[in-house]
C-alpha cells in the first residue's frame, strides 16, 4: 500500500520495493513461549505491513464527503513480527484487544509537530497456516484522549501513514475476554478426560470452544454404545465435577513427533525410547489417573497434521486433567480455576508477561457438562457451559 500522497516516484519505488519484501511468519507467542506466553496478555512488537481496507458499500459516500479531512479512521489489516493474540482456528474463537503507537504528526496549517498515539481496535485476528503469517483487523483511529482528535481540516495525513514497516507498537489483548475463552478452551479438554475417566474411549472428532453453546464431537469406537446415552451423562458429570476438584495443573510442552504420539496415547508408553523424555504432571488430590485405554487404540495416531515448520516442525500438546492432546489453544493453568470455588486464585496462579501490570479477574463461573447427544454413524456430541455463581460479601 502506498501511504504517501505527495506524488514523489522514488518514494514511490521504494514503497513498491516494501510491498514485494517477504514477510515472515509471525511469532505467535503464546505458542512459542512454553508454557508462560500462554498466560501473557500483552507485548511488544513491530509493524511488517499495513493494508487499508475498503470501506463498507453503505459508507462509501459518506466517505467521499470527509475525504477532505483525511484523519477519518480507516479499516486496516496489520501484520506484526511477533503478537500474544490468539488466531481464531482449532474450535476456539479470535483475540480482540488494542495495538498502539505514539509518534508525531502536524495537525495545523503550521505544520506544527505534536506527540499522538494511534490505536487499532483489533476485531479480528486470522493466521494463514501456510505460511505462517498473522493479520490482525480492525478500525485505525487517533485515540480518543489525543488533542489531535480536533482535526484541521486541511491536514493530508492519514492514520495508516503513521504504521510502516519498522513502527514499534504495543499489543493488549481483552483481558477479560481471553479469561473466558481459555476457561472455555479448558473445560473443553476436561471433557475428554471426563469420559477417559469413565472408561469411555472415544476419539475426539470436533471441538466448538466457542461461548455459544460449545461441545466436543466423539466418534465412538471399539464397538462402544450410545444408546444409553442418558445414564451416561450424570457419569459424566459426575466426572466432570470430580476432575475440577481434584486441580489438575495445565502443562503445555513443545514435543518432536515421537514424543507427542507417546504422550497422547498411554498405551504406547512402553515403547518410548530411552532418548524421548515426557514430564509427570503433578496435582492435588488422591484420585487415580484416568484408566489407559485398550491396547492399539490411539487417540491421535498422526502426528504430522499437527507438526508446524513455524515450531521447529514439532507439536504443541496440551495437557489438562491428566488427558494430553495436541493443541494450539489458550487455557487456564489448572482445573480448579474452572469450578467457582478456586476461581479467586485464578489472578495469583496464571502468569503474565514481563511489561503487563494487568491482572485477570476472578471470576464467579462454574463449569459443567450439560448434555449428551447423539448424532449420525456412531458420532456422539458432549455439550458444556458456565453458571454464574454469586459471590458471598
Amino acid at each position: 500500500m502506498n501511504h504517501d500522497s505527495n506524488g514523489d516516484s522514488n518514494d514511490d519505488d521504494n514503497n513498491n520495493k516494501a510491498i514485494t519484501t517477504p514477510i515472515p511468519a509471525t511469532d505467535m507467542l503464546y505458542m512459542t513461549v512454553c508454557p508462560e506466553g500462554n498466560y501473557w496478555t500483552d507485548c511488544q512488537a513491530k509493524v511488517l505491513s499495513v493494508t487499508e481496507l475498503p470501506p463498507p458499500v453503505q459508507n462509501q459516500d459518506k466517505d467521499k464527503e470527509q475525504d477532505q479531512t483525511n484523519l477519518r479512521p480507516k479499516q486496516v489489516s496489520v501484520v506484526l513480527d511477533r503478537t500474544v493474540m490468539h488466531a481464531q482456528g482449532g474450535g476456539q474463537p479470535t483475540d480482540i484487544g488494542t495495538i498502539t503507537s505514539t509518534g508525531t504528526m502536524s495537525t495545523n496549517h503550521h505544520n506544527e509537530e505534536e506527540i499522538v498515539q494511534w490505536q487499532l481496535q483489533v476485531e479480528k485476528v486470522f493466521m494463514d497456516r501456510a505460511s505462517g503469517v498473522t493479520t490482525h483487523t480492525g478500525v485505525l483511529d487517533l485515540v480518543p484522549n489525543s488533542s489531535a482528535v480536533d482535526r484541521d481540516k486541511n491536514s493530508t495525513v492519514v492514520p495508516s501513514s503513521m504504521w510502516r514497516r519498522g513502527t514499534a507498537v504495543h499489543v493488549q489483548v481483552d483481558v477479560e475476554r481471553r479469561r473466558l475463552l481459555s476457561e472455555c478452551h479448558t473445560a473443553g479438554h476436561v471433557v475428554d478426560a471426563a469420559l477417559a475417566m469413565c472408561g469411555l474411549f472415544w476419539k475426539p472428532s470436533k471441538a466448538y470452544h466457542f461461548l455459544e453453546g460449545p461441545y466436543v464431537e466423539y466418534q465412538v469406537s471399539n464397538g462402544g454404545s450410545t444408546a444409553d446415552a442418558s445414564l451416561l451423562l450424570p457419569q459424566l458429570q459426575t466426572a466432570f465435577a470430580q476432575l475440577l476438584q481434584q486441580d489438575w495443573p495445565t502443562q503445555i510442552q513443545l514435543l518432536s513427533q515421537e514424543e507427542a504420539l507417546v504422550l497422547c496415547n498411554p498405551c504406547l508408553s512402553s515403547s518410548l525410547s530411552s532418548t524421548t523424555t515426557t514430564t509427570t504432571v503433578a496435582r492435588s488430590g488422591a484420585a487415580p489417573p484416568p484408566p489407559i485405554p485398550p491396547p492399539g487404540f490411539l487417540w491421535y495416531d498422526d502426528m504430522e497434521v499437527f507438526c508446524s515448520p513455524h515450531l521447529g516442525n514439532r507439536v504443541r500438546v496440551v495437557t489438562v486433567a491428566g488427558f494430553s492432546c495436541p493443541c494450539g489453544g489458550t487455557h487456564v493453568s489448572n482445573t480448579r480455576q474452572l469450578a467457582a470455588a478456586g476461581a479467586a486464585d485464578a489472578a495469583a496462579t496464571d502468569g503474565q508477561s514481563p511489561s503487563s501490570s494487568r491482572q485477570p479477574q476472578p471470576t464467579t463461573r462454574h463449569w459443567k457438562i450439560v448434555g449428551m447427544k447423539r448424532g449420525k454413524k456412531g458420532v456422539v456430541r458432549i455439550k458444556y457451559g458456565y453458571e454464574e455463581i454469586m459471590q458471598e460479601e
